[in-house]
């Protein structure tokens, strides 16, 4: 304020509260109505202008083929797999690698249900790595293009590399395509038991359903999920 307000106050005579009131909200208005005062609101423009501009500085710095993705990758950091993977279904193989690495392409083909190449990059990890990991993801990936043979091979091999969890669980989908339910279920005690909750088999055999339900009937999945909810971990 370019004047002292309160110095003119003081030298009014007798000067009432309202007199007051009225003198500081009569400066206060035009002030701010004809711009007087340093104060200033952004309009609703200015902020979408504002928004703008930082965005813009942001996406000075990110490649345009990383930009491409970013709508996908925000549906599956907010928890929206499914959805961002359908946003990249267009995407090749290089185009995600700027991003994802190898694994993680694998987990999205599979996702998309093109099992056959999610199974061809994890053998040709294996094959070009040297892994010991991923031999109970290609044993899964083989039972649900039904090559059942080389998906055992797989998974006992996951089992002499410590891949306890998972190999039990894909074992226990095998049984259950024999439906030898009562072997199933000493699989799936086995995986809560390791990982010392029921929630944690569920959850994945939820997100396998799709997937194995082509090779074991639905019917039987639901009842067998049932039964797993009934599993609870063994105290020793």
């Amino acid at each position: 304020i370019p004047f002292n307000i309160f110095r003119i106050i003081g030298k009014i005579p007798k000067c009432s509260t309202f007199a007051i009131v009225f003198v500081v909200s009569s400066i206060l208005f035009f002030g701010i109505r004809y711009n007087l005062f340093s104060l200033h609101f952004l309009t609703e423009r200015e902020e979408e202008k504002m928004k703008i501009y930082e965005t813009s500085l942001v996406d000075l710095l990110i490649p345009n083929e990383k930009r491409e993705l970013f709508p996908a990758i925000v549906e599956i950091k907010s928890g929206n797999l499914i959805g961002g993977v359908e946003l990249m279904e267009d995407k090749t193989d290089t185009e995600l690698a700027v991003y994802f690495n190898r694994p993680e392409i694998g987990l999205i083909r599979y996702h998309q249900q093109d099992y056959e190449k999610s199974l061809g990059i994890y053998l040709d990890i294996v094959k070009q790595e040297g892994s010991e990991y991923f031999h109970s993801s290609i044993g899964f990936l083989y039972f649900v293009i039904g090559e059942f043979q080389k998906s055992k091979e797989h998974l006992e091999l996951a089992i002499s590399f410590e891949e306890l969890f998972y190999s039990n669980k894909n074992l226990g989908y095998h049984c259950l395509r024999k439906k030898k339910i009562k072997d199933a279920m000493s699989h799936f005690q086995n995986c809560i038991d390791i990982v010392g909750k029921t929630k944690t088999l569920i959850k994945e055999f939820n997100s396998d359903f799709k997937h194995i339900s082509l090779q074991i009937n639905p019917r039987l999945l639901n009842k067998v999920k049932h039964k797993i909810k009934e599993l609870s971990p063994k105290i020793e």
